[in-house]
């Protein structure tokens, strides 16, 4: 796949410039190309994550895999994370977000919490339940 070129340009408005010419604005520019069947198919994209120093792009779905990853070529590397509500699995993934150990977080809206994974996929942890006090969750839909 073709390479994507990547250039924040104000705050909250990333430009993506992919080689056929074509200047997209937003991550919706972005997953549109991206999507492209089988192997990082993506169905009701809620985020996209960028991790520039290792140059991944992490796609949040909330149907099939949860979270796609992708070279900044547009390559499918791996997926993880499944959408079944008991043993650890996913009920409404929303966002993403990767912290300075390289973690991948995950926030699970409808179980009110956040799931941490290494970037290979692997779970690490989850973090927060259901409630209004201090370490509780009420329907995260962001991660930053």
């Amino acid at each position: 796949m073709a390479e994507i070129l990547f250039a924040e340009t104000e705050p909250g408005e990333d430009l993506f410039h992919l080689p056929f010419g074509a200047c997209l604005f937003g991550a919706q520019a972005l997953a549109a190309f991206l999507q492209h069947g089988g192997p990082g198919e993506f169905k009701m994209l809620q985020d996209i994550t960028i991790d520039r120093e290792k140059g991944l792009v992490y796609i949040v779905s909330a149907l099939g895999t949860a979270v796609h990853v992708f070279d900044t070529r547009g390559d499918y590397l791996l997926g993880f994370g499944e959408h079944v509500p008991q043993g650890g699995g996913f009920s409404f993934p929303s966002a993403c977000a990767i912290d300075s150990e390289g973690r991948v977080w995950v926030a699970d809206s409808f179980q009110h919490s956040l799931k941490v994974f290494t970037q290979k996929g692997d779970f690490l942890f989850n973090w927060g339940k259901m409630g209004e006090g201090e370490g509780e969750l009420l329907f995260p839909v962001d991660l930053t």
